[in-house]
């Protein structure tokens, strides 16, 4: 495997036969709370560049595999998971209830893929790959708002 297939696939966690979107997040979570632990930043600081930085990473190789693969979206390419992640993680403060909330909110609206989310995986090449998983983030992050609003997390 290439140093692309490497990073579209999350560390390899993109080729787990089952869930890879999930075991994509979850990875993402893990990895971006371990690393917003121990950095002096506040974590949302952290959690968005963080974003940036596997947005970066899907748009580098993610679009490649997809040509390799000959599929659009394919689903071995997780990284575009760890940025949507990332992102949903900008609007906690970290607790297990508001991990677990983030973590759920961000699958749902990734798998579901509501109104704008869904015509985003039309536009073309990574964009099209990354763009749904930022969208999901956004509504994902506006429930935890809410949540937090209502001291629920």
């Amino acid at each position: 495997m290439n140093v692309k297939e490497f990073i579209a696939t999350g560390f390899y966690t993109g080729l787990i036969p089952f869930a890879p979107g999930t075991m994509g997040s979850i990875a993402a979570a893990f990895l971006s709370v371990s690393i917003a632990i121990y950095s002096p930043l506040p974590n949302a600081v952290d959690f968005i560049l963080l974003a940036i930085v596997f947005s970066a990473l899907t748009l580098y190789a993610g679009g490649a595999v997809a040509d390799a693969t000959g599929n659009k979206d394919p689903g071995i390419v997780v990284m575009d998971e760890f940025a949507g992640m990332a992102l949903t993680l900008s609007f906690i403060s970290i607790s297990v209830t508001a991990l677990a909330a983030a973590f759920l909110l961000f699958r749902i609206f990734d798998i579901v893929k509501p109104y704008p989310v869904s015509s985003l995986q039309n536009v073309p090449g990574a964009m099209g790959i990354l763009l749904d998983d930022l969208a999901a983030a956004l509504f994902a992050g506006a429930f935890l708002i809410a949540l937090r609003s209502m001291h629920w997390i």
